[in-house]
Order: C-alpha cells, then structure tokens, then sequence
C-alpha cells in the first residue's frame, strides 16, 4: 500500500501510513519546503489530483488559492524561524482549490510530525464543507426571510387595527370587524404556506377569502383562466375580496334573497407584459348609490390595492349593483 501514498523510502509515510488508509478526511502531507509528500484517496477525491500527479509538487501551487499563497509561505517560515504557531494545531475555516480551479470552502487542522531522522513534516488534515455552507447559508435566508415577514405582517394588522379603530366606535363592533380582516389574512397565508409563499392560485385565494366570510357560494358566480399569484398580490387580493363581500352582505347584493355577485378575470398580453384584468360585480340587490364618505374597504381597493399590485383599481355605484374592477401586472 505504501507505493499509492507517496515516495515510499521516506520513514515519515511508513508511519502515517494507517492515518492515510483509514482517515476519512483528506490527509496530506508536507514537508518543511512544502512539498506534498503524502496524499490520500480522499484528497484525490475532494481535489482531483491523483497522487501521482501531485506527489513532489508545492502545496502552495497546488490547492492553495492564490489570494493565500503570501500568507502560507509567511507562516511556515515564521514556525520554522521561531516556532511560533499561527494555525498549527487549531481548526479553521479556509478556501482550497480544486484541480478544475473551482475554490471550496474547507476545514482545515495541522499537526507536525517528527520522524525517526529528526526531519519535521506537517500533517494536515482537510475536510470539503461546502454541503454545511450550503446549509448554514439557507438558515440564514430563511431566517433573513422569516425577519422581513414578520415585520411585514406586524404593519399589516397594525394598519388593519387602526383602520378598523376608527369606523367603529363600540367595542364589540372593533373586535367583530378587526378579527373578521385578521381571519381573511390568515387564510390568504394558509394557501401561501402550502405554496412554500412562492405563489397562490388565484381562484383558490377568492374562494377561500370569500368561505371565510360565511357567503354562500352557491350565490356567486366565478368565471376565469388558471392564474398564479405572488404572495403580495394573494394577500393584497385576499383583503380586498374580503372588503368586498362582508359589503355585499351587510348592504349589497347579498343582503337580501335573490342578489348575486358575478366575479370574472381574463388575461390580457399587451406589449409582451400580461395583466389580470378582474372584475366584481353585484346584481339583484337593494338599489345602490354612491356613498358620501369613504371608508376602510373603498380607501384599501382604491389606494392600497392599486398600489400594491402596481396596477389600477376603481368602484363604480352604479344603481344595479356595486362594480369593482381592477388590473394587476403579472410576473413572468
């Protein structure tokens, strides 16, 4: 076995020689001029250098990236000069290269060994940690991503309260109608969830805002192509749809016996960028008129929405039936 990990006169392999067979890091061997002397086969796996090819070749033109070639050198010479330690016998985190040229991310540990002649060798022990920076790099993602969604959504059910605060003076109405919103948020983000908060189906964020508001369906008609939606669209649609249908019910089509509300939405290509164009419309209700002031629900379609989807959103009081349209640009 000796002949396949290095020169096999030097003492210093015929001692390490169980280290190289049965360690399971990639083991290498240096001597004090930093030639590789030692070379495992799981340094030619996590490198790509046979060990006849690298066997008598500087380490440092090796798989010691370029940026720290000056720093390698200067640290076994200042051991070597004063015995000074720097990152002999400590475990680190450093970059190696590959034989493609592709640098890795490694853990690295170095041990020197003295042989039977008294001549000094360092034993170096290196471990591919790309797979745990994988890891470690998506915590730290979902983390970064878990922060910004709860801030969000902090603000959302601060705006939420504060709105709902200041068209309802009695306590009772605040909860009904604040808990009522806070419920048609939560199912937008039980859909989003299932979704890993990549997208929503657009139909499904309809029909599960308007189940959450007690309506029933068999009273609305929903007409419209399959569509994806971002998770800020799904929310933003969720809230107006939720706007929407408690108004229907408490003073719209679906206040009384025979109304109902027809919702429909189609694509639209124009210039090479697709819109949604939505549209919700009440039929059969108390007659309707134009209201003298405007609240939560009209300010968060007519602003907030349009905003939100960086499109355009209008209500219309016509005396059939309440009309909401609005157009949204959809991500490719």
């Amino acid at each position: 076995m000796l002949n396949q990990l290095g020169h096999d006169t030097l003492p210093i392999l015929k001692i390490l020689s169980p280290v190289l067979e049965t360690a399971l890091d990639a083991v290498v061997i240096v001597d004090g001029n930093g030639i590789v002397v030692g070379w495992n086969a799981i340094a030619e796996e996590t490198f790509g250098w046979i060990r006849s090819k690298i066997v008598g070749s500087s380490l440092s033109n090796t798989i010691i990236p370029e940026e720290h070639r000056k720093a390698h050198h200067a640290g076994m010479v200042r051991y070597q000069t004063t015995g000074q330690k720097t990152v002999i016998g400590k475990r680190i985190e450093i970059t190696a290269l590959k034989k493609s040229g592709r640098q890795i991310p490694v853990e690295l540990s170095i041990a020197p060994v003295v042989d039977d002649r008294g001549d000094e060798f360092f034993l170096g022990f290196l471990r591919d940690i790309s797979g745990r920076k994988r890891e470690e790099e998506q915590r730290q993602l979902l983390i970064d991503e878990l922060n910004h969604r709860v801030k969000n959504m902090i603000a959302v059910v601060q705006s939420i309260f504060m709105q709902s605060a200041r068209t309802n003076k009695s306590i009772d109405g605040l909860q009904e109608v604040f808990l009522a919103r806070l419920y048609a948020l939560a199912s937008a983000h039980e859909l989003l969830s299932a979704g890993n908060w990549q997208a929503a189906s657009f139909r499904e964020v309809l029909e599960k805002t308007l189940e959450s508001t007690g309506i029933d369906l068999d009273r609305v008609e929903i007409t419209g192509p399959d569509l994806d939606v971002t998770s800020v669209m799904a929310v933003s649609i969720a809230m107006a749809i939720h706007e929407l249908a408690t108004n229907a019910i408490k003073y719209g089509a679906l206040s009384n016996k025979a109304g109902i509300v027809v919702i429909h939405w189609a694509i639209n290509d124009s210039a090479g960028q697709r819109h949604v164009a939505f549209v919700w419309e009440e039929r059969g209700g108390p007659p309707v008129a134009e209201p003298t002031r405007k609240g939560f629900g009209s300010r968060l379609i007519e602003k907030g929405l349009a905003s939100q989807l960086g499109g355009t959103a209008s209500i219309y009081y016509p005396e059939s039936g309440l009309i909401c349209k609005f157009q949204a640009r959809l991500l490719s």
